[in-house]
């Protein structure tokens, strides 16, 4: 291996090392600060999902409450089942529903549900019923109709609109989970997904409402990983460090070759050798010494050659 070519190494060496310590570097920093605002989101949207279900679920009592004062005076009409369609309507209900106080179901309007597709939608008992259904954003609000004691349950669906809508107010990807099925969502998410780093750029963070491990999942993405970019800059650096130690390398093998070359001619008996004094100046006050230590030489070994001459000459006299 030539000089110039370890010399190129070397300095190659100590370019692309701190090069891909600093690429390094940068991605971890890059990873964590990513982390950090996705969690920062996440956060600020937990704070605003909650206070807008909060809002939801009075709007929804407030409703509930006003369809029933409208209609429970008409418990017993024969048109009733059309007015508590039409007060569900009115006041924007997924669904309203009228039981009697042992839970026996009086009446029911009720709209499709807007779940998942497999998601099995509560019966109309299921929604009068005291317990909490699942799926469901629901108020039961007592009411006296005529001699009756009734119970009027009404709500919202936790479907696909109001998912859109707490992700539109939100602006983050929202989903309802029950257990470990997802009711609705407004990204994609699998049955049983937990909560945390969903894949390789989103994030997640659950919202506890309702019961029965019901909760709205909020899904953030997180800006991608730049590795692929950082790679190519350090291909960039690596290719432009190559260019650069061999040119330096060239830089100073090339004078210190000159003078090798002198020295192998010297060594051949060429005592008119003489090298190119060029930078850098280490160099040039080298190849400065050797010309000067040449033509010493040649001087020294003319006069040696002379007084050889001159002996011989005398010798010659004298035989």
């Amino acid at each position: 291996m030539t000089l110039r070519t370890r010399l190129a190494i070397f300095f190659v060496g100590i370019v692309v090392l701190p090069l891909a310590g600093a690429t390094l570097a940068f991605q971890v920093l890059f990873a964590r600060q990513a982390e950090a605002r996705a969690d920062s989101r996440l956060r600020d949207g937990e704070r605003i999902v909650a206070a807008l279900w909060g809002e939801r679920l009075d709007l929804v009592e407030l409703g509930v409450t006003s369809a029933a004062e409208e209609v429970a005076a008409f418990v017993d009409d024969e048109g009733f089942a059309e007015r508590l369609e039409s007060a569900r309507a009115q006041y924007r209900l997924d669904f309203l529903t009228v039981a009697e106080e042992d839970g026996t179901l009086v009446a029911a309007a009720v709209a499709p549900p807007d779940f998942r597709p497999g998601i099995e939608a509560p019966t109309p008992e299921e929604l009068a019923s005291e317990a909490q259904p699942l799926g469901v954003l629901r108020v039961r609000v007592p009411v006296v109709g005529g001699d009756r004691n009734l119970a009027f349950s009404g709500g919202a669906y936790v479907g696909e609109r109001l998912a859109d809508w707490l992700s539109t107010a939100s602006s983050l990807q929202v989903a309802f989970v029950a257990g470990e099925s997802v009711l609705a969502s407004t990204t994609p998410l699998p049955d049983g997904a937990v909560p945390g780093e969903l894949d390789e750029d989103r994030r997640a963070r659950r919202v506890s409402v309702g019961g029965q491990g019901e909760g709205i999942v909020l899904v953030t993405r997180a800006p991608g990983s730049n590795l692929g970019a950082l790679l190519l800059v350090a291909a960039a650096g690596l290719v432009a460090a190559t260019f650069l130690g061999w040119a330096l390398a060239s830089m100073i093998a090339r004078p210190l070759q000159r003078l090798a070359e002198g020295a192998r001619r010297v060594a051949a008996g060429n005592l008119d050798t003489r090298v190119e004094v060029g930078p850098p100046a280490d160099v040039a006050r080298v190849a400065r010494s050797f010309n000067t230590m040449t033509e010493y030489l040649r001087t020294y070994v003319g006069e040696l050659e002379s007084s050889r001459d001159e002996l011989r000459h005398n010798l010659d006299r004298m035989g």
